[in-house]
């Protein structure tokens, strides 16, 4: 572990897997992701193919998942606040993200205390499309 490593869309995948309960990780269970760069003998297939079968995570617009990409803050927001059905009905919690296509999501994370914003009260644009760290999701 490198806690100031960047972390990958597939590693992410996994620790939302490991977190399903066993029942709704029998109720979602899928072998097929659907995203041809996600093959079925890799090591991350079952939980992107599962937490995709979920509506938890989801690929690009052109049917690519990109595994191996280090996941954005706004792609972490989005899997956990569709991981833990969050809810926010307020203003933006940052001036800064109004028209961001992960807005609502990026709330409902902040809301619940998945992500911060930096000490001037923003989240910032600029680094809101940077990769995670993985001692940001720790």
């Amino acid at each position: 572990m490198k806690p100031q490593g960047n972390i990958t869309r597939a590693e992410v995948a996994t620790i939302y897997f490991r977190m399903l309960t066993d029942e709704s990780r029998n109720h979602f269970w899928s072998q097929d992701s659907g995203y041809p760069d996600v093959a079925l003998a890799d090591w991350f297939n079952n939980a992107i193919a599962t937490l995709s079968n979920g509506g938890i995570i989801s690929g690009y617009p052109d049917g690519t998942f990109d595994p191996n990409g280090y996941i954005t803050r706004a792609e972490f927001a989005v899997i956990a606040a569709r991981f833990f059905d969050m809810d926010y009905q307020g203003e933006d919690l940052f001036p800064d993200i109004d028209g961001h296509w992960a807005q609502d999501y990026i709330n409902q994370a902040a809301e619940n205390g998945f992500i911060e914003g930096y000490p001037d009260g923003t989240l910032s644009l600029i680094h809101i499309s940077e990769p995670t760290r993985q001692a940001e999701i720790s």
